[in-house]
Order: C-alpha cells, then sequence, then structure tokens
C-alpha cells in the first residue's frame, strides 16, 4: 500500500521520513535534483514582487542538492519554484513528481525581511480574519500548529489557536 502524501495537515517529526511533492529540475547537463515544495501553485501580486504563479520550497525539507535554489540564512529561505522558468545555464522546472524525504526541521523557511513594506502592510491587513477548519484566510493552506498559534507555511500569517483569529506578530 502506497502511503499517503504530506499534506501540512500536522508537524512533521524531524528525522522522519514523508511522501512529498517535489519540482523535479534538470541541469544543462542532465543533472537532476528534487525540490521539496508546499503543493500549492499560486501567484501573490498583493505581497511582493512574485507576480508569476509559484510554487513555495519547503525548507523543512531541504537537502543539499536542493540548497542551490535558496539562500538558507537563519532558517530564511523565502524561495519559491516558478514551473515557467527556463534557466539557460541552470536547472530548469521539468515536472512535479513525488518523492520520498527526511524532514531535517520545523521552519518551512518563510521570513519576510523587515523592509519588505509591501508584505506587511499586506499582513497588517490581515490581522482579525478568521481561521476556518485550520485553514489559512488567505489561500486555504493548512495551517501549522506551533504551541498555542496557526501559522501558514506559505505566507506566514500567525492566528491565535483559541480564538481562530490572525494576530499581530
Amino acid at each position: 500500500m502506497k502511503e499517503a502524501v504530506f499534506d501540512n495537515s500536522f508537524e512533521p517529526v524531524v528525522g522522519q521520513y514523508y511522501y512529498l511533492w517535489c519540482a523535479k529540475m534538470v541541469g544543462t547537463a542532465g543533472h537532476v535534483i528534487h525540490v521539496p515544495i508546499i503543493n500549492n501553485l499560486h501567484a501573490d501580486p498583493e505581497i511582493g514582487k512574485i507576480t508569476e504563479e509559484h510554487y513555495h520550497v519547503d525548507g523543512r525539507f531541504v537537502d543539499y542538492y536542493s540548497t542551490w535554489l535558496m539562500s538558507v540564512k537563519e532558517g530564511k529561505t523565502n524561495a519559491v519554484v516558478t514551473p515557467s522558468y527556463k534557466a539557460e545555464d541552470g536547472y530548469n522546472f521539468q515536472k512535479l513528481v513525488i518523492r520520498k524525504l527526511k524532514c531535517k526541521g520545523l521552519d518551512t523557511g518563510v521570513k519576510p525581511p523587515k523592509y519588505a513594506k509591501k508584505y506587511w502592510n499586506w499582513y497588517k491587513k490581515q490581522v482579525g480574519k478568521e481561521v476556518k477548519n485550520n485553514r489559512c484566510p488567505h489561500r486555504g493552506e493548512n495551517m501549522l500548529i506551533k504551541e498555542n498559534t496557526l501559522v501558514c507555511p506559505l505566507h506566514g500569517l500567525t492566528a491565535c489557536k483559541k480564538t481562530n483569529k490572525i494576530i499581530s506578530i
């Protein structure tokens, strides 16, 4: 029996293996890497500069071969995979595949910098919105449970678990 694909409905355990969606990326020399993603294709013109549809890289499952895509610094990745991206001298998106990967940590990597004014202005407008069935009111993604809060793995919206309302962070 095939195991279910990880869907963010629970927090993974560091060191455990999970089946999850990955972007298969192929280099110009034919080298293949699989970049773990949160399977929610979307665009965010209301948040920042990325207006193209993209997947967020899931920093919890990032390995050595997929770090080329991101600048991992203090758990921050903010990296995305854009299906339409074609590099002349790098890796190109091919398709989505399911791979079994090990959980490396509990941080998805979404940490917008303080100077990202468009993001923070957008976040302020989300405060007070209701979370229903542990799903983010922005894109409907399953929110992660961290202590007494709910956190969206895509854009970091944080809600109080008791009130189910987005709170300031």
